[in-house]
């Protein structure tokens, strides 16, 4: 199921308050998380702009874009693509701590053809090879995305009891893959093999 965009900030929320975190529970189905609803939402639904500070003005640009196939800022764009990533973390942050959304498929996706003949860059990557960088930077401490571990030191050491299942741990992962990411406005790419 794709969220649509009249939903996409109820699941944004529970990336920044994870007091509604229960409402996730009741969820049967997978997940698509698309850009182009995001930028809907940011539009129709523009409370995160406000409490994030960010420019109302940015995301219409976009949103002409992609509605009314207007020309686009470059640079707005890939703030739009930074934003939405973001966003996407903290919401794969929340819910990697509790059990809800289990074995439903959870997808973020992005017009990739339409953001590659702007100009905007792709990275290739594939989980299990981010996976074990990850893992690496809790093991040893170090790494690229050292910087990016919101786990306390206590956290870390109890790290398979606070992240039970795979999936949780996935989760996380996939948290700190989108928020390393985020900072470079490029698209993502996942690898078949995943």
């Amino acid at each position: 199921m794709i969220v649509p965009y009249t939903r996409y900030l109820s699941f944004l929320v529970n990336g920044i308050n994870r007091s509604y975190i229960n409402n996730l529970r009741y969820i049967k189905e997978d997940l698509e998380f698309s850009f182009t609803e995001y930028i809907l939402c940011q539009m129709h639904l523009g409370i995160l702009c406000h409490l994030l500070k960010r420019d109302l003005y940015v995301i219409y640009h976009v949103y002409r874009w992609l509605e009314e196939k207007k020309e686009v800022n470059l640079e707005e764009l890939s703030l739009t693509l930074q934003w939405f990533y973001w966003d996407m973390s903290c919401f794969f942050q929340s819910i990697s701590r509790y059990p809800v959304l289990e074995s439903k498929n959870i997808e973020v996706t992005v017009p990739i053809h339409d953001l590659e003949s702007l100009g905007i860059s792709n990275v290739f990557l594939n989980f299990e090879i981010e996976r074990e960088k990850v893992m690496d930077a809790l093991r040893h401490g170090k790494g690229e995305y050292m910087q990016y571990l919101t786990l306390k030191y206590k956290e870390l050491v109890a790290f398979d009891s606070i992240f039970r299942t795979q999936e949780q741990k996935d989760r996380f992962v996939m948290s700190l893959i989108l928020a390393k990411f985020s900072k470079r406005g490029e698209v993502i790419q996942w690898e078949k093999n995943q």
